[in-house]
């Protein structure tokens, strides 16, 4: 006989309480949804809505032809994504690419030669930097626009970034955004920034990994859409 949603919600209850409490260290007497709200307070409603479910489930017992309450499948699924995402990495350092590892500029390359690499190596997204310090993103956004706006259809061999500086920014980019996050966040968090971007105009290029998620860090990695979504 096949388990009701409101079994299979239990089962998933039970592996998130371990899974949690293991991973932050929650003594008996403690709860382990308020340490997850405080981590990731973009959920707290689903949180807060999973309680209610369980409180109901466990403390109302069954009702006639039942359990109290029969919980969705988007309910069930989410929390067995968090919990896949607590076994498969405790953080997204398992996911993110190492800045050394990264192809990067600076505004003094020239522009041909980073197009070559970008060519040969099916990359969509240069950073660029100066004194350390990220500037910037070279991309087929900043060619786009380069072009349009400025009226220049040609690159010369003298052509280098700097000449494209008005459209690195990262604000500056038309049709796409960036972010930042810390490197203490779960993979499953990572994964959110990017679903998330996918209702708005402007696509989620990429995110820079730093300590506490800050712009003004030194960038530890890089994620892009293929690496946390394309790999599943």
């Amino acid at each position: 006989m096949e388990d009701t949603n409101a079994i299979k919600f239990k089962v998933a209850y039970q592996r998130l309480e371990y899974l949690a409490r293991d991973f932050y260290g929650c003594r008996d007497n403690e709860g382990f949804i308020p340490e997850l709200k405080r981590q990731y307070r973009s959920f707290t409603q689903q949180f807060d809505l999973c309680k209610d479910i369980r409180n109901l489930l466990d403390h109302k017992g069954l009702a006639v032809g039942g359990f109290a309450v029969d919980p969705s499948d988007a309910i069930i699924k989410f929390l067995n994504d968090f919990c896949d995402y607590f076994e498969r990495a405790d953080k997204i350092d398992k996911i993110w690419i190492p800045r050394q590892k990264v192809f990067s500029a600076v505004l003094e390359d020239n522009v041909k030669s980073v197009m070559q690499v970008m060519k040969d190596n099916a990359h969509t997204h240069i950073p660029v930097f100066e004194n350390n310090a990220l500037i910037g993103i070279f991309s087929e956004t900043v060619l786009f626009d380069y072009f349009f706006n400025e009226g220049i259809i040609e690159i010369n061999d003298k052509t280098t970034l700097k000449d494209f500086s008005k459209y690195l920014p990262l604000t500056n980019h038309s049709t796409e955004v960036f972010a930042f996050i810390s490197k203490h966040k779960s993979p499953y968090e990572l994964k959110n920034l990017f679903e998330q971007s996918f209702s708005h105009n402007k696509r989620l290029a990429m995110v820079f990994v730093t300590e506490n998620g800050k712009e003004t860090e030194s960038i530890l990695g890089i994620v892009t859409a293929y690496d946390i979504l394309g790999k599943e």
